[in-house]
């Protein structure tokens, strides 16, 4: 999933004095390489969505307990950062079991239509004003997003669906906040992927896992290498790499979700999903390489 919410503020961390703009966008790059196998990691583990969510969130604790550590850093109890755990926690919830219900395209491509929530947002609640280029990118989205629902869906994918545009909502909202909140952004990533644990538990009970091999491989990987690393790394490299360079790296996320999951696990979009991805795609990505050329002019 595309949970790099943290682009804002990560800028607060420590700076590193020896990295340069090559290899800091390297390291995105590979963050989001990590992060594009989420989906096909989910549809190999046949636990309920929720308890995948919440024993991966072990996983990633750990993975960042292990970084604190080694960097002496205390745990924020900070009231911001428990507050951005909890709505981190909810964007975590919320696209694993789009993740689960529908194809991996529909969902990331859905959660990738946030900067368009986040500018409604702004719009509505913020009285932001609206350029023409906004409004364009709305109608757009809306346009390739309405495809997704065309094809012929089950029940499920259709609920999918819907949760990850909820996803794609809630992730705008996280990144608002975050955008906003005074605290080292990792420390929220910690207390988000803390209280997915938790509110995963009873599910455990509920929907006892039934756990293989390959099963307990996937949660491992999906806690560590798709979560705790990628987001120590990207906390190192994004204050070190320009805005513009930082939305190109972490674009080949969405690129190479479905493209992973259609070779490992055989699962393809429908014909106007496809569609819809693509446009979507496409909209956004201008829109964000437009916008960090923008700010990098203004600086």
């Amino acid at each position: 999933m595309g949970e790099c919410i943290m682009s804002a503020t990560i800028t607060q961390l420590p700076q590193q004095k020896t990295m340069g703009q090559g290899q800091a966008t390297l390291m995105l790059v590979i963050c989001a390489a990590m992060w594009s196998f989420a989906g096909t990691w989910i549809k190999l583990v046949d636990f309920h969505p929720i308890v995948i969510n919440s024993a991966r969130g072990i996983f990633a604790v750990l993975s960042i307990l292990v970084y604190f550590a080694i960097k002496k850093i205390k745990i924020s109890v900070q009231k911001e950062a428990i507050i951005g755990g909890v709505i981190l926690a909810s964007v975590m919830t919320v696209t694993v079991c789009a993740l689960s219900l529908t194809t991996a395209a529909n969902a990331i491509i859905l959660q990738y239509m946030s900067p368009v929530y986040v500018l409604l947002i702004s719009v509505i609640f913020f009285k932001q004003k609206a350029r023409g280029k906004d409004i364009l990118v709305v109608i757009f989205s809306i346009l390739g997003v309405a495809l997704f629902f065309i094809d012929k869906v089950e029940a499920g994918s259709l609920l999918g669906n819907i949760l990850g545009i909820c996803g794609g909502i809630l992730f705008a909202i996280s990144f608002i906040y975050n955008n906003r909140a005074k605290v080292n952004p990792l420390h929220i990533v910690f207390w988000g992927c803390l209280f997915s644990t938790i509110i995963g538990i009873p599910f455990f009970f509920i929907y006892p896992p039934h756990f293989t091999a390959l099963g307990t491989v996937a949660v491992i990987m999906m806690g560590s290498v798709h979560l705790g690393i990628p987001y120590i790394l990207y906390g190192l490299a994004i204050q070190h790499c320009s805005a513009l360079n930082a939305s190109i790296a972490t674009m080949i996320e969405p690129i190479l979700t479905p493209i992973w999951v259609f070779l490992i696990v055989g699962e393809m979009p429908g014909k106007y999903a496809l569609y819809g991805a693509i446009l979507v795609m496409l909209v956004i990505s201008l829109y964000s390489i437009s916008n960090a050329r923008a700010a990098q002019k203004e600086s």
